[in-house]
């Protein structure tokens, strides 16, 4: 959602009494971009700040949305302190940051955003008011690297790894055993949020299972390491030789300016093909006499006995599975974040709504909340966002976790409507004949 432009000229004043006790002009409010030349995908860091004249200067709200063209992110909830002599006259207030990850090429354009300032005289807690300001435009270069599409999430970053691991290690199953790979993406200066999801090869003859993603971001006085961990379990379900194919994570370097490729190698299986099950022949009719009605019971319950033993591998891999896709339904991720919203729960519900949308994604252009929003989202969908996730660290209800989870419902129902009206007419419309 853009933000809508505000004129430079105009300043609104709000007092809190009769007189005001300040000017406008007692007021500096700063915005840059370091860097103002980014990569896509390269964290900008947005410096953010608020002084006053003769007084302490503090921003008490800032009405700030997701930006069109990328990705806007919070860490820090408090602001540190300015102090600086502007023209011979003392001005103290505060510097906030803001992450921008941008995600199209171009020039593009902060707009103003509306703010809140409150001001303190000095050796006073009287006199204090509250300023209405917006801040200025600031223009940011935003580059594509060398070979890379433009429609492509790309990771930009000085230092970025692949890992993986697979449990159990080794190469020989037999029908119905599982293999469970585990992938980990870490990188610096980048949020977990804006990792793709990982695509994986469909296997002849080996169900695949996704489990949901892990995303955290570990932030410590300026510095940000982004990590998203992906596991997947692989299960025989037929003899012969399988392989999972390699995985493979392309990244700009941005310290040596290099499109970069890690390369996790797959694994060949090899699958013992399930032993062939023994016929067993129907007892004849019972005679009649108490001995061999005896022994026609005890028959059955051989039977039943041994059809169990037969099937009991086949019968707990069905279950397993049908539990299995029963929890990976899209209703079951959703109930998670229902759950996590119910709690008030801020991180886990970024953190559920991520891995619900992974779930559902079938292309990029949906692979990112941000993206999901603006495509079935309201007018308001991607500023509840943006407020949500400047305030996910934060504790205490601030009502944007309502606000963002009603967003998030009310475009799910439209993304539902639009994928049953596809479904119905994939139905009603006769095949085409190529012929």
């Amino acid at each position: 959602m853009r933000i809508a432009p505000v004129l430079l000229s105009t300043l609104l004043l709000i007092t809190l009494g009769k007189q005001p006790l300040f000017a406008a002009e007692d007021v500096i409010v700063r915005l840059s971009a370091k860097p103002d030349t980014a990569w896509i995908g390269e964290k900008v860091v947005l410096l953010f700040d608020v002084l006053g004249k003769d007084s302490w200067a503090q921003l008490k709200k800032a009405h700030d949305s997701e930006l069109e063209g990328g990705y806007l992110k919070r860490f820090e909830s408090q602001g540190t302190r300015l102090q600086e002599t502007i023209e011979g006259a003392s001005y103290t207030g505060q510097r906030y940051e803001y992450l921008f990850f941008p995600q199209r090429p171009g020039v593009l354009t902060i707009d103003p955003v509306t703010i809140d300032v409150e001001l303190k005289r000095w050796g006073t807690e009287a006199e204090s008011e509250m300023i209405r300001m917006a801040t200025p435009p600031v223009m940011l270069n935003v580059r594509t690297p060398p070979g890379v599409q433009i429609d492509e999430v790309l990771i930009s970053t000085s230092s970025f790894t692949a890992t993986q691991s697979w449990d159990p290690d080794q190469t020989e199953f037999s029908v119905g055993d599982a293999v469970t790979r585990t992938v980990k993406l870490t990188a610096t200066d980048v949020s977990g949020m804006v990792f793709p999801p990982i695509e994986h090869q469909d296997i002849a003859g080996v169900g695949l299972y996704p489990a949901s993603p892990e995303v955290e971001d570990k932030y410590d006085r300026g510095d940000l390491r982004g990590q998203r961990i992906e596991k997947i379990t692989y299960v025989m379900e037929q003899g012969g030789a399988q392989q999972a194919s390699d995985l493979m994570f392309s990244w700009w370097n941005t310290e040596a300016e290099e499109l970069e490729t890690v390369t996790l190698n797959g694994k060949s299986f090899s699958v013992k093909a399930a032993p062939g099950s023994t016929s067993i022949k129907t007892p004849g009719l019972p005679v009649e006499n108490s001995y061999a009605r005896f022994l026609w019971m005890i028959g059955v319950v051989a039977l039943f006995a041994g059809l169990g033993f037969v099937v009991r591998k086949p019968l707990s891999r069905w279950f397993l599975k049908w539990r299995e896709q029963r929890n990976e339904s899209e209703r079951s991720y959703f109930k998670r974040v229902t759950q996590a919203a119910a709690r008030k729960e801020g991180a886990k519900l970024l953190n559920s709504a991520i891995r619900w949308l992974d779930r559902i994604s079938t292309d990029q252009s949906l692979s990112r909340l941000d993206l999901f929003l603006s495509r079935y989202g309201s007018p308001q969908a991607l500023e509840a966002y943006g407020e949500f996730c400047s305030s996910v660290d934060t504790t205490g209800d601030n009502g944007n976790v309502r606000k963002f989870y009603q967003e998030l419902v009310a475009a799910r129902s439209k993304w539902l409507a639009e994928k049953h009206t596809i479904q119905k007419i994939d139905r009603l419309l006769p095949p085409v004949d190529i012929s």
